[in-house]
């Protein structure tokens, strides 16, 4: 359900036409990196 939640706020974001972001970029690194324990849930994401 969050994986959904997280697709769907980045499909308002991506323009086909346009390259990945920065932010964008940080937001799946930040993904990515919950998903392989690096870091947890209560951990706060830092701009």
């Amino acid at each position: 359900m969050k994986s959904l939640f997280i697709m769907f706020y980045l499909s308002f974001l991506i323009c086909p036409a346009e390259a990945v972001t920065t932010k964008m970029f940080k937001v799946l690194d930040t993904c990515a990196r919950y998903r392989l324990g690096e870091i947890d849930a209560d951990e706060p994401i830092k701009n």
